[in-house]
């Protein structure tokens, strides 16, 4: 049932935003797409940029003096850039469809699972605080954990979050909004 509710969805959106033209960061948060699907999109052109630039190589810059003020400005704005022109190539849109309804069905399900996957993905490093609220922020499939969530951060703000932590603190807000029920 799940299957085919995930596979509705998806036939729905790809009739309705076919393939065939790659679409950027900006085209698909000011276009017609469903919010919570946008918001997925959106993050997941932004990790995909993250892979390409740490496929540049950055790391392995050994005659250039990565700590120097000039360099260090210009690669910041080549990553600014590189998150701001991310876009979904032609051959990828209908997968990236695929895994946003999947997402979207199963948020509707178990949004405490899918604010968890939707702000850390499948990196389970820690996060900077900064990075979690702002895909915190975009999470739309269920605003009311969001929010609380959000509040939470707030109250009690670090440097950064791990997976396990992060985790911990969506269960714990989670089943206080549910007490009050």
């Amino acid at each position: 049932m799940l299957d085919s509710t995930i596979e509705a969805l998806y036939n729905e959106l790809a009739s309705r935003y076919p393939s065939g033209t790659h679409r950027g960061k900006h085209e698909i948060e000011a276009g017609e797409l469903p919010r919570s699907i946008s918001s997925f999109l959106v993050v997941r052109l932004e990790r995909k940029a993250q892979v390409e630039l740490r496929q540049l190589g950055f790391a392995r810059l050994k005659w250039t003096d990565v700590q120097n003020e000039n360099v260090q400005r210009h690669l910041d704005a080549l990553a600014h850039e590189a998150y701001e022109h991310a876009v979904v190539p032609d051959g990828e849109w209908d997968q990236c469809l695929q895994d946003a309804a999947r997402f979207s069905v199963g948020a509707a399900i178990d949004p405490r699972t899918a604010l968890v996957k939707f702000v850390f993905g499948d990196d389970e490093s820690a996060l900077p605080a900064d990075q979690l609220i702002s895909r915190l922020g975009r999470f739309d499939a269920h605003r009311p954990l969001r929010d609380a969530v959000a509040d939470s951060l707030e109250k009690r703000p670090d440097d950064s979050y791990s997976l396990e932590r992060f985790r911990s603190i969506v269960a714990k807000v989670d089943d206080l909004r549910a007490d009050g029920f």
